[in-house]
C-alpha cells in the first residue's frame, strides 16, 4: 500500500513538472507592460490581451476580469450587465446612451431593438440600420464571433467632438470581423470624413481585404481612437493601418498589427498628400505592436507636425523600424524598442515621387529620447545579411535638387547598435553638426568603432571624437557595449524574436548615463525612471521580472 502512495506522488509529481515545463516552454520574456511580450499585450499578466492566443482581455488593468463569464460574474448578464460592465470598465455615464447591438453573422434587422442584445442588427450601414440611427455618445456593440463578410463605413459621424460615437467589440472575447473586399473599416469621403468615434476591443481579419482600416481622401478626420485593437493582415498586400490626408488628434494605442504581404504593406502607414489641406498634425501611437510587416513597421509618408511615437515594441519587418519620409518635423520618438528589421531601426527619408503624389519637404527639429535602437546581422526571414549593412539611425536626401533640411534634431539617451555599419549614417554631415547628440551609447556587435557615416562628398567615417569635434552639442556620449541581457547576432535569434532580453546587466555602461531633460518619466514598463539619472535606452534598471502568467501559447506568425 505504501509503495503505491509513493509510486502515485512520483507520478503526480511527475505530471506536475512536465506541466511546468510546458508553460515555462512558452512563455515569453516581458518587454512591455506587465506581461506585455513581443507578440501580444499583457498589461495585468493573466494571459489574456491583445493578440493572445488565449484571447482579449475584458479589463487589463485587473486579473481578474478577462473572459465573458467574468465579466457576467462580475456585472451580471444581458443589457443591463453589459452597461454595468461599461460604466464600471470604460468610465461612461450610462444614464443617456443607446447601445445598438451588432451581429452581422445572426443579426436580423427587420427585428431588431435599441437596448436589446437578443434582436441585434445584421447591418451597420444602410437607411434605417445602426449608423443611420446612432446619435452623439451612443455605442455599437458587436456581439463576438467570427463576423465575415462585415464592413463598416464611418463617414459621417454623427458624434461630438466631447460626445463621440464608440464603436466596441464583445468584452472578453475574440470579436473578429473581415472582408474579401478592399477594406474592412473604411472612411473615404471628401466632405463628411470620419471623426469623434472611439474604437476598442476588436480583431480585424481580412480574407481578401487589400487594406483593412482604410482611411483616404481629404475630408478633415480628427478625434479618432483606435485602442486594443488586433489586425492580422493574414498575408494580404496592404497595410495593415492605412490612413492618408488631412487627420487630426488621432490615437492609435495598445494595438498589435503584423503579418503583410507585398511591397509597401506597412504595419501602420500614415501619410499626407500635396494639396494645401493635406498636412497631418497631433497623431499619437503609443503602446502598440508591429512585428512581421513586408515594408517598415511604422511609416509616416508627407507633412505633419508632432507627431508622437512612444512606448511602441517594432521587430522583425523586411524594411526599417519607423520611417520619417517626405516631411516629418518636430515630431517625437520616445521609449521605443526596434531591434530585428532588415532595415534601419529608424530612417528619415526624402525621394523623387515619380507619380508624383507626396512631394519632398523639410524634416527637421524632430526628437528621439531614451530608445533602444538594434540592429543585427541576419533576416529574420530567410539567412540574408542585409540587416548587417545598415545604420540603427538613417538621415537620407536622395532628391535630385536636394537643398532639403534633414536636421536640428535632438538624438539623446538612446541605445544605439550596428553590426557592420556604424550606428549613424548621413547623406550631409550638416544635418549631424546642426543638431543636439548627447548622452547615447553607441555600439557596433561586428567590427570597426566607428560612430558616424556620412556620404556627403564621398564615404567619410568619423570615430566618437571627430563626432564630437563637429559641434558643442554633440556631447558626453561614449562607446560602450551596452550589456543587454540577452541578445545575439545569430540567426537562431533573427527567427526567434522571443530570445531577446535588452535588459542592462548591473554592470552595463548605459546605468545611470542619460540626460534628466526629456527624459520620460516612466519607462517602456512604465516603471518609474531615476529622472536625476536616468539609464540610457528604453528600459530603467533595476528590472524585476514580474510572475508569469500561464500560457502556453504560440504567438500568431507568418
Amino acid at each position: 500500500m505504501l509503495g503505491r502512495l509513493k509510486l502515485c506522488q512520483f507520478v503526480t509529481l511527475l505530471l506536475i513538472c512536465l506541466l511546468i515545463n510546458s508553460i515555462c516552454a512558452f512563455s515569453y520574456a516581458a518587454m512591455g507592460k506587465g506581461e506585455t511580450n513581443a507578440f501580444y499585450i499583457d498589461e495585468d499578466g493573466d494571459g489574456y490581451g491583445v493578440a493572445s492566443p488565449n484571447g482579449p482581455d475584458a479589463d487589463d488593468n485587473n486579473r481578474d476580469i478577462n473572459t465573458y463569464a467574468t465579466v457576467v460574474n462580475a456585472y451580471g448578464a444581458g443589457h443591463n450587465g453589459i452597461k454595468a460592465y461599461l460604466t464600471s470598465v470604460k468610465d461612461l455615464d450610462m444614464s443617456q446612451r443607446d447601445i445598438y447591438y451588432l451581429d452581422p453573422t445572426n443579426g436580423n434587422d427587420q427585428t431588431a431593438e435599441v437596448n436589446n442584445p437578443d434582436k441585434s442588427w445584421q447591418s451597420f450601414n444602410g437607411s434605417g440600420q445602426i449608423w443611420d440611427l446612432m446619435n452623439a455618445g451612443d455605442i455599437c456593440m458587436i456581439k463576438s464571433g467570427n463576423h465575415n463578410p462585415a464592413q463598416l463605413d464611418v463617414d459621417q459621424s454623427p458624434g461630438d467632438p466631447g460626445n463621440p460615437i464608440y464603436i466596441y467589440g464583445w468584452p472578453g472575447t475574440a470579436t473578429s470581423i473581415g472582408a474579401a473586399s478592399d477594406y474592412v473599416i473604411r472612411s473615404n469621403s471628401a466632405t463628411n470624413a470620419a471623426k469623434n468615434i472611439i474604437f476598442e476591443d476588436f480583431i480585424v481579419e481580412p480574407t481578401g481585404a487589400f487594406r483593412p482600416i482604410y482611411f483616404v481622401d481629404v475630408g478633415g478626420r480628427q478625434n479618432l481612437t483606435f485602442r486594443r485593437i488586433e489586425v492580422d493582415s493574414g498575408g494580404m498586400g496592404g497595410s495593415c493601418f492605412f490612413c492618408m490626408g488631412n487627420t487630426h488628434y488621432m490615437l492609435i494605442e495598445d494595438c498589435v498589427f503584423h503579418n503583410t504581404n507585398g511591397y509597401g504593406a506597412h504595419g501602420i502607414y500614415l501619410g499626407a498628400g500635396n494639396g494645401a489641406n493635406d498636412p497631418n498634425s497631433n497623431i499619437t501611437i503609443r503602446g502598440c505592436i508591429v512585428y512581421e510587416t513586408s515594408s517598415s513597421g511604422i511609416q509616416h509618408n508627407g507633412r505633419i507636425t508632432n507627431l508622437v511615437i512612444e512606448d511602441c515594441i517594432v521587430h522583425s519587418n523586411i524594411g526599417a523600424g519607423l520611417a520619417f519620409l517626405q516631411g516629418v518635423r518636430q515630431s517625437h520618438v520616445r521609449n521605443n524598442l526596434v531591434f530585428n528589421n532588415t532595415n534601419q531601426a529608424f530612417h528619415i527619408y526624402n525621394y523623387d515621387d515619380p507619380q508624383p503624389q507626396i512631394d519632398s519637404y523639410d524634416q527637421d527639429s524632430n526628437t528621439l529620447v531614451n530608445n533602444t535602437f538594434w540592429v543585427g546581422r541576419y533576416n529574420w526571414q530567410d539567412e540574408g545579411t542585409w540587416p548587417s549593412t545598415h545604420a540603427a539611425i538613417a538621415i537620407w536626401d536622395d532628391t535630385a535638387a536636394g537643398g532639403w533640411n534633414l536636421g536640428e534634431h535632438t538624438i539623446r539617451n538612446n541605445l544605439l547598435v550596428a553590426y557592420g555599419e556604424c550606428p549613424l549614417w548621413t547623406h550631409e554631415t550638416g544635418w549631424i553638426a546642426g543638431s543636439t547628440i548627447e548622452n547615447n551609447v553607441f555600439y557596433r556587435t561586428g567590427s570597426g568603432e566607428d560612430i558616424l557615416r556620412s556620404d556627403d562628398g564621398g564615404v567619410i567615417r568619423y570615430s566618437l571624437a571627430e563626432m564630437e569635434a563637429l559641434s558643442s552639442a554633440i556631447r558626453n556620449n561614449i562607446y560602450a557595449d551596452p550589456k543587454f541581457n540577452s541578445t545575439a547576432t545569430t540567426l537562431s535569434f533573427a527567427r526567434n524574436p522571443d530570445q531577446f532580453d535588452f535588459d542592462l546587466l548591473p554592470d552595463s555602461s548605459a546605468i545611470n548615463f542619460g540626460s534628466s531633460k526629456d527624459a520620460p518619466s516612466d519607462d517602456l514598463r512604465n516603471y518609474t525612471r531615476t529622472l536625476s539619472t536616468p539609464d540610457a535606452g528604453c528600459y530603467e534598471s533595476p528590472y524585476t521580472q514580474p510572475p508569469v502568467a500561464p500560457s502556453g501559447l504560440e504567438p500568431k506568425t507568418q
